[in-house]
């Protein structure tokens, strides 16, 4: 078995642990139902509220307390998140089109293959989240924060990182082709196996991160045991 198989494993065991102390739906139960602005504006707190498989359009969960909050396989259409605490929120197999989480608090939330192309997370905090075979294809990320997060084998095909933090995340097998790095922190990131076809790196700090096996900005194939640039 190999090590990146083996992390996706341990990485998938503990999503479904973590899931049984989140997402009860003490704050209210809105799955599979289509929510309305109504329905968000007259629940008193969402802390620990569910809309699992639920459906919505131009739905404004700005400023809101959504704290262990599950939106597993929901479908909205121009969310708006910016400034909620999603902490710990579970958006897995969510279809996000285009999203707002401007300014969020999302650390250790799951975004577990959710669809989320053209999102805009500028300034967010994503702290220990977890993005693997996500698709954020065209999405910005500036300045935001993601130490410790995980983006196996997401796709990241022209998302925008420009001065964000990703000290000690794992973008193993991800695909970031044409993606703007300029300026990142990628200490201690690892991204054995990735896809970095012109890609932009310039002043990006690469300090003790992992390309091994990855595919080079200009097409080459970094060397086993690369660390800290392509050899």
């Amino acid at each position: 078995m190999s090590k990146l198989c083996l992390i996706s494993i341990l990485l998938f065991s503990f999503f479904l642990i973590s899931k049984t102390f989140a997402g009860n739906c003490a704050g209210g139960n809105f799955s599979n139902l289509a929510v309305t602005q109504d329905m968000i504006n007259n629940t008193p707190s969402l802390q620990n509220t569910c809309f699992n498989n639920s459906t919505g359009n131009n739905l404004n969960f700005s400023n809101k307390n959504l704290i262990d909050s599950s939106f597993a396989g929901a479908q909205f259409t121009n969310p708006k998140f910016d400034g909620a605490d999603l902490s710990r929120a579970d958006f897995s197999s969510a279809v996000l089109s285009h999203s707002s989480f401007y300014g969020v608090t999302a650390d250790k939330a799951y975004f577990i293959s959710t669809q989320l192309i053209n999102a805009n997370f500028n300034n967010a905090k994503l702290e220990g989240s977890y993005f693997n075979s996500a698709d954020l294809t065209e999405s910005q990320l500036k300045g935001a924060s993601l130490k410790d997060a995980f983006m196996i084998r997401s796709i990241l095909n022209k998302t925008k990182f420009e001065n964000t933090d990703l000290t000690n995340s794992k973008f193993s097998g991800a695909l970031l082709e044409d993606a703007y790095l300029r300026n990142a922190n990628l200490e201690d990131s690892d991204f054995s196996n990735a896809n970095l076809s012109r890609a932009d790196l310039k002043y990006a700090k690469l300090t003790n991160a992992i390309f091994s096996s990855a595919i080079w900005t200009d097409g080459r194939i970094c060397g086993s045991g690369s660390k800290g640039r392509c050899d």
